[in-house]
């Protein structure tokens, strides 16, 4: 009776690198020492459907985040609108005084960017107390077995970017209608 042997290669330890390390190089290195029977990965190759997952998510609530900002834009549409309708005597005189219709309407088309960017100097606020708690407490845990004990995340000026410039387009957009229709408001016309 033949006997076959089994080969197990063995579960090597993790290698932690110095913080000027490169991990791309440092694997390349340990692949080539190693050769083809072992598969080496770098810690975000081990995780790498969950860091997947968790770029997919970040561009999901960027859309739902969105379309809450959309509906949210009705209501301050819905604002402006009131202005304009309340203040039509004030924007009469203001056109009997010689205001011309640009005038007029950069006065409610600054309101309604004031009014975003205010929204959203607010929200970043709020954003960056909630990076901070979420760092130092880590108020959102994660089940064990993964590389992290809290959910991971960072702040980079690029997000800040999109979101400063969606915000900015979503107000723009939503300031217009108003703007737009208390520059037609008419002169107060002189009766005898």
């Amino acid at each position: 009776m033949a006997t076959s042997t089994f080969f197990r290669s063995p579960i090597l330890p993790s290698i932690k690198l110095i913080d000027e390390a490169n991990a791309k190089t440092a694997a390349a290195n340990i692949r080539e020492i190693m050769g083809p029977d072992y598969t080496v990965k770098d810690r975000y190759q081990q995780d790498e459907a969950f860091l997947k997952l968790m770029n997919i998510e970040k561009w999901m609530s960027y859309a739902i985040l969105c379309l809450t900002l959309i509906l949210v834009a009705f209501n301050m549409i819905g604002a402006l609108w009131m202005i304009v309708l309340d203040k039509k005597e004030d924007i009469s005189i203001l056109r009997s005084m010689g205001a011309p219709r640009k005038m007029i309407r950069q006065i409610f088309l600054s309101e309604g960017i004031l009014l975003g960017m205010l929204g959203m100097i607010l929200g970043f606020l709020i954003a960056i107390t909630l990076y901070l708690a979420q760092k130092n407490m880590g108020i959102v845990p994660i089940p064990a077995g993964f590389v992290v004990d809290a959910y991971p995340i960072s702040m980079r000026l690029p997000d800040f970017l999109v979101v400063g410039i969606t915000v900015f387009a979503i107000t723009l957009l939503a300031s217009l209608p108003a703007a737009f229709r208390a520059a037609r408001v008419p002169a107060v016309t002189e009766t005898p």
